[in-house]
Order: structure tokens, then sequence, then C-alpha cells
């Protein structure tokens, strides 16, 4: 047998090795799901959109947490017809409406909190008990990580469709965020989330197109490599928060003056852009007027 036969043929067998052993490796634990969750493949989180960047995943499941067959934080569906003497309030934000892991592991380790622990929960709850004469539905559209101009887009796109009576938004500390980190030229559209993968998914070229696809694929069928990514994403997620607070509490005094000159540059950049913030808020309270949708929004003090 030639060398470059002898090559071919140890590859390949190393390659059937690899494969047997993940494909034995995702049937345990697939097996372990099944056992201890009722199902065998979860499904991945979150979804990319194309009208807000990325969803909920619909009939997601995992310990405490439930997407329910429209794709929002509820153990139960929703009627797209709303019924008789019913008033329909949907809750929209980001981490903190949504009730998503804390990002204050040292006064709240818990990583998941239930479905019956959310804000919407409670106050459905709560408006049940005082006004009985009404049934009320309290329903969790948020989205961790989402901005301004996706509720925005979400709200278009899928919750006026329910006919809301009310509209709850509690955002504010990811747009600032935003707002901090993209400097004088920011556009929340071309500096969309998951823009880049979209755009490799929708309309591939070359090889980083093919590694999305491959990528996604794994996500949304593999429960070991999801299992891998979500550990990733943790860990990112921590090392963030270790960033944020390494510097110590800031002073309660604090002043202008007293900031580093790159720090007063990013100020004043931030503070010169706060106007396209209060052009989203305008925007989503006319639209829903027009609807004549109630609209509460509270600024939130909570990043993802």
């Amino acid at each position: 047998m030639s060398k470059s036969l002898k090559t071919a043929a140890f590859v390949t067998y190393v390659a059937v090795i690899v494969c047997f052993v993940f494909a034995a490796a995702e049937y345990s634990a697939r097996v372990y799901l099944s056992r201890t969750r009722g199902t065998g493949r979860e499904q991945a989180e979150i979804l990319i959109d194309r009208w807000a960047a990325f969803r909920l995943s619909p009939n997601y499941t995992r310990t405490g947490v439930r997407h329910n067959a429209q794709g929002f934080r509820r153990d139960h569906d929703v009627a797209l017809e709303k019924p008789a003497n019913t008033v329909r309030i949907f809750l929209m934000g980001a981490s903190t409406a949504y009730g998503a892991e804390t990002v204050y592991p040292e006064i709240d380790p818990r990583w998941r909190i239930s479905n019956r622990e959310t804000i919407d929960a409670y106050l459905e709850q709560r408006l049940n008990t005082a006004f009985p004469s009404k049934h009320w539905e309290v329903i969790n559209a948020a989205l961790s990580g989402s901005e301004l101009h996706q509720e925005l887009a979400r709200l278009l796109s899928i919750v006026l469709r329910y006919r809301p009576d009310s509209v709850i938004l509690l955002d504010g500390v990811n747009d600032v965020t935003q707002l901090a980190r993209a400097g004088p030229n920011y556009d929340p559209y071309a500096d969309m989330p998951l823009l880049d993968e979209f755009n490799d998914l929708t309309d591939p070229h070359g090889l980083r197109s093919l590694k999305m696809m491959f990528t996604t694929w794994l996500v949304r069928n593999s429960v070991i490599f999801r299992a891998l990514s979500n550990r990733r994403g943790r860990r990112i997620n921590l090392d963030h928060r270790r960033q944020r607070t390494a510097g110590g509490p800031v002073p309660a005094n604090l002043r202008f003056t007293d900031l580093a000159p790159e720090e007063q540059i990013r100020y004043q950049a931030v503070v010169s852009l706060v106007d396209y913030y209060r052009r989203a808020v305008r925007r989503i309270h006319r639209i829903l007027a027009l609807d004549e949708v109630e609209v509460c929004f509270s600024c939130n003090r909570r990043s993802v």
C-alpha cells in the first residue's frame, strides 16, 4: 500500500472514531435529558429573526423556564383573538423583564428563576386577585439583550397582532451601554446584534458562512455542543461582570472633573447621543397611540 493510501486510511479511521465518540456522547446526553426532563432534545433558547435580530424559540423548555408556542415566556398559549372580558397586558424589555440569570451572583447565586417568579407572573396574579370581575393576562414578551429599536420591530411584527390593552416597557440600560460603546456615529440598525450571522446564513459567501451554517445546525441539534456553548456564554458574562467591577464602587460624589480625559470624551459622546433614546421612546408611544394602546415606560438599571 502506498504512503498516500495509508495516510488516507489513517485519517478516515480517526474520523470514524471521533464521530463514534461524539455520537455516543450525544446519545448519552439525550437519554439523560429524557429521563430527567422528559425530553431528549432541547431547543436553542433564541432564534435569528428577520425583523428584530433575534427572538425566543417557541416551545422551549428548561428547568423552571418555558416559552409557549407563540414564543412568549409563559406556561400557557396565547390566543390571537382576545377572549371576552379579558384585559391583555404585554410586558416588554430585556433581561430584567424576561427574568434572566442574575448578573450579581454575590447577591443571588441562582442561575435561573422560574416562570412563576417573573414580574409578569406576580402582576397577573395580583390583578386577578384585586379585580376579579375581569380576566387579566400579563404576557411576557421580553427578550434578554434587546434594545429599543428591536422593541419597536417586535411591537409591529408580533405584539400588536394580539390586540393588547396596555404595554409595559422596561428598558434603557442596554441602549445606554450601546451608546457608550458606539461613538458619535451610532446607527442602531447598522450595528444590529447578530447582523453578520444573519448575512452569513441568508447570503452565504466563503468559509465563514459555511462555518456559521454548521455551527447554527449544531446549536439547534446537538445537546453536547449547545451545553458547551452555554457554558462558554456564562463564562463570558462573568468575565464582563468582573471587568465592570474591577475598579471598585463608583464614588458617591463623583464629578465630571474627576474623570480621566478619555472618560470625559466618552461621557460627552454619550450625552450628545441621548436624543436618539428619547426619539425611540416617542416613536413607540405614538405607534401604540394609533391603536389606542396604553403604554407605561420605565427605564431599568440592570444590564444583561
